[in-house]
């Protein structure tokens, strides 16, 4: 069977927003249940450095993001669509793999609205919690980096961190 595309993949993952928004789905609320610790991301993230063999992770904060890099193996297509996905976790049969049920990734949206990957032949933006955009530029030195911009302080919309 051929391998879908990162560009099948963006259109497929877009339908699925779109209906899923038809049908009032609330992924706001649904996540913020999930990871209700806007912290916990960095579980997630160091969770998901080990299931990649990483023998080192890194944070670097800056004022408007917070840059993971980690020496493991590098991303790859399943990869991608597992976490754009939801229950997609490519380490369901993989016995010493921590993260098993494909919504750790998730818990970045506490924290950003378009989590970035420069990954192996990645580099891509994750919006509404599941679409992969392709991005023209690669800030990747060695490994992967993951890219947090944070999310703009706005009082008039709700909150997805889960807390007030």
């Amino acid at each position: 069977m051929r391998e879908m595309d990162l560009a099948e993949l963006n259109t497929k993952r877009k339908n699925w927003v779109a209906s899923s928004r038809e049908n009032n789905f609330d992924f706001d609320s649904l996540l913020a249940g999930l990871y209700n610790d806007p912290s916990h991301f960095v579980y997630e993230i160091l969770q998901n450095a080990e299931d990649a063999s990483a023998k080192a992770v890194s944070f670097e904060l800056f004022e408007d993001k917070l840059d993971i890099r980690h020496n493991g193996r590098d991303f790859d297509f399943k990869d991608i669509e597992g976490v754009t996905g939801y229950g997609n976790s490519t380490k369901k049969t993989d016995l010493t793999a921590i993260g098993k049920f494909g919504v750790g990734f998730k818990s970045v949206f506490a924290v950003t609205e378009t989590p970035n990957i420069f990954s192996g032949e990645y580099s891509i933006r994750i919006e509404d919690f599941v679409v992969p955009v392709e991005m023209a530029i690669n800030d990747r030195k060695e490994g992967t980096l993951i890219r947090l911009p944070f999310n703009p302080f706005d009082t008039s919309r709700p909150s997805r961190r889960g807390v007030d």
